[in-house]
């Protein structure tokens, strides 16, 4: 994997496996993972939604190549409509997580 920003979120593979970037990336992959193995999507339903999603980052701003951002957008979406979680749900953890972050960093400085 090169260093420049247009590959910054694309999954490596190291022998035969994939080597995410950060543990998040890892979570996201395996939600939808269990998502699938519990039946709430099919993967076909689920890759319309990650499409669709690449697809909106790609008019906004061409040449984007945030794969695993678009993923994560494309599963809250999925969660949203399929009524697993309440949107209100997803940003109160969004907002706990950067909190718990910016004390990490705050202590580890």
């Amino acid at each position: 994997m090169n260093d420049s920003p247009q590959s910054s979120f694309e999954l490596a593979v190291d022998q035969n496996e994939i080597v995410f970037q950060a543990p998040w990336q890892a979570h996201a992959f395996a939600l939808v993972n269990q998502l699938a193995a519990a039946h709430y999507c099919t993967w076909s339903e689920w890759t319309n939604y990650l499409v669709n999603e690449i697809s909106a980052a790609e008019q906004e701003a061409p040449g984007t190549n945030a794969y695993c951002k678009q993923w994560v957008y494309a599963c809250e979406k999925l969660l949203i409509e399929k009524q697993l979680l309440e949107p209100e749900a997803i940003q109160r953890r969004l907002t706990e997580l950067i909190s718990a972050q910016e004390i990490n960093q705050h202590q580890h400085g």
